[in-house]
């Protein structure tokens, strides 16, 4: 039997840093078809834990009345370290929405899986993970794309989501910003995007497969170009102290956002690192 179209949109996850950042925006944006779970009652209207014995009947059970899936859940640097989490709740919400005939599912990757390059990185580059969970989330998207149901899927490569970062999401918690400067002076830079902006893109994705529309297996979430973190810090008259930066950190993540820019219409003034800190100014003074 065919699913009964509703607009409802089942965001898994509800805990984490982006998910955290989405729920503020989305209050200032009016977005209010989200229906966050979390494994904390603090963190969403649904709670229950997708990994336990009754993971999967709830997951089917919280799924009913939506047809679009959200899914942020899984394991970050900052959360856990066994990554292969990742690919098991990737699996399990393949299976839910396609027994529930979900619309659509989004699933949340990061740019790690690209590595480093001085080019912009393409959603058809074949990535190259230099860490641990890059490679997990690599993965991830492997299982998503092997997968031989019907429900459409597109993963998100998110880039930086400035105040959930590593730079920003840090700063008023310890001091004084270390940040990494290589050999010739020039520190690391990224692609970035703000909250607000991050949450218009999910609302107009979202819209899009509610409509009716096709979109791509893989879409590179960011603004376009690149931003350095030092810039980053500067415009928001942030001190920092510049460290030697080691062998290991890469130089440069640019994401490609050809693809994103069909979709959605940026403005020039988006990609000012002013424009992205103003973002999360807007959040702290519209939310208690």
């Amino acid at each position: 039997m065919q699913k009964v179209s509703e607009d409802g949109v089942l965001a898994l996850g509800g805990g984490g840093r982006v998910a955290a950042l989405l729920k503020a925006a989305f209050q200032v944006t009016g977005e209010n078809r989200l229906i966050w779970q979390s494994r904390s009652p603090e963190c969403g209207e649904i709670c229950f834990d997708p990994l336990a014995c009754d993971g999967v009947e709830r997951m089917r059970h919280a799924m009913r009345g939506c047809s679009v899936v959200l899914a942020l859940s899984g394991v970050t640097p900052a959360t856990g370290c066994d990554f292969s989490v990742n690919s098991e709740l990737a699996q399990q919400v393949l299976f839910c929405a396609d027994k529930e005939q979900m619309k659509h599912v989004f699933f949340v990757s990061t740019s790690a899986v690209y590595g480093g390059s001085d080019r912009a990185h393409p959603e058809d580059e074949i990535p190259n993970p230099v860490s641990a969970y890059g490679g997990s989330k690599y993965e991830m998207e492997q299982v998503i794309a092997a997968y031989s149901g019907q429900v459409r899927t597109t993963v998100l490569r998110l880039g930086n989501v400035a105040g959930a970062d590593q730079l920003l999401g840090r700063v008023g918690h310890s001091g004084k910003v270390l940040l990494d400067r290589f050999p010739d002076g020039a520190f690391p830079s990224r692609s970035y995007i703000g909250p607000l902006t991050l949450a218009r893109i999910v609302t107009r994705l979202i819209d899009l497969v509610i409509a009716g529309e096709k979109l791509p297996d893989i879409l590179n979430i960011a603004l376009p170009g690149v931003m350095g973190m030092d810039a980053l810090l500067q415009a928001g008259n942030i001190p920092f102290q510049p460290v030697p930066a080691p062998e290991s950190v890469i130089r440069t993540v640019m994401l490609d956002t050809g693809r994103l820019q069909d979709l959605f219409d940026f403005t020039d003034e988006m990609s000012f690192p002013g424009a992205v800190l103003e973002e999360l100014a807007c959040l702290k003074r519209a939310l208690p």
